[in-house]
């Protein structure tokens, strides 16, 4: 391929990327900085009626324990979730990734609540967990029943627990498609060297599935700080705001109080916060591979 040649399919494969940039620009870098410029005015989310306030959303909100214990549930549950998704997904990929029928059958089984709507999932669960419901019937064959809605703690394993439930088969789809991928002959390499199952899975499966699984953490953990439907459904943030997340906090400002300014200054914490981990995180995980 000649200079001008070579020239023209560049230009022509960078023009491809133009609609794309165009939608990205307006819809993500635009709102972005929209938010911003909301998050430093009174706006009460109708009419023109604005005026410029600078920082002082920034400091309502770091000054209220309203938000601080919103963002350390949040913190609380996506640790939570991100560590049980992970390594539940990470034990029942390994377990199911040969091709058997059996194996097909229970992907699937697993896969299935990832396409259901989360509020749906809310709901669904919420009448497993309420007072007369499966759960509490079966912890009531060992004991008292225990009322679920009724206690801070118990109220966010719930939110925990139907979180993990709903994306695991997600997280075990991922990993197994690089699982399948990994060369037979590693393994059968290993086994010839006298390594067992156990041994096989340490040393060959696990290094060759970092990447995987830091994207994996990597889109958990985005999906834990910005969890909304699920606890909505489920909770609706009680029992005394002990399962309302930051993002509920963010609704609740705006649409049940009118304060747009301030709820957008909290969505803005909340994308800088997400922004930063998910880079930790992708950072972390390219350093772990070339350290492998």
């Amino acid at each position: 391929m000649t200079g001008p040649e070579r020239r023209r399919h560049d230009f022509g494969s960078s023009a491809l990327l133009v609609p794309a940039l165009a939608i990205f620009a307006v819809f993500v870098v635009g709102a972005g900085c929209l938010l911003v410029a909301y998050s430093l005015t009174n706006w009460r989310g109708y009419g023109a009626d604005m005026s410029y306030v600078g920082l002082d959303n920034y400091r309502r909100l770091f000054s209220t324990d309203a938000f601080s214990r919103s963002l350390g549930i949040t913190l609380v549950f996506t640790v939570a979730f991100v560590v049980l998704v992970n390594c539940l997904g990470l034990v029942i990929a390994i377990l199911i990734a040969q091709p058997t029928g059996q194996n097909r059958f229970l992907r699937a089984l697993f896969f299935l609540p990832s396409v259901l709507p989360a509020v749906a999932v809310g709901f669904i669960w919420r009448r497993l967990f309420e007072p007369g419901g499966i759960v509490p019937a079966i912890f009531g064959l060992f004991g008292e029943e225990p009322r679920i809605f009724s206690d801070n703690s118990l109220a966010l394993s719930a939110v925990i627990w139907t979180a993990v439930w709903q994306t695991l088969g997600l997280v075990v789809v991922l990993l197994i498609a690089r699982i399948v991928t990994i060369p037979r002959d590693l393994y059968e390499a290993a086994s010839l060297d006298g390594a067992g199952a156990w041994a096989r899975a340490r040393f060959v499966t696990l290094p060759l599935l970092v990447p995987t699984i830091f994207v994996a953490i990597v889109f958990t953990t985005v999906t834990g700080l910005r969890e909304f439907d699920r606890p909505v459904a489920l909770t609706d943030g009680g029992p005394a705001r002990a399962t309302e997340m930051i993002a509920m906090r963010i609704m609740d400002e705006a649409f049940q109080r009118g304060n747009f300014g301030l709820a957008a200054a909290q969505a803005v914490v909340l994308m800088l916060i997400t922004a930063v981990v998910a880079f930790a995180l992708h950072r972390a995980g390219r350093a772990l591979e070339h350290r492998g």
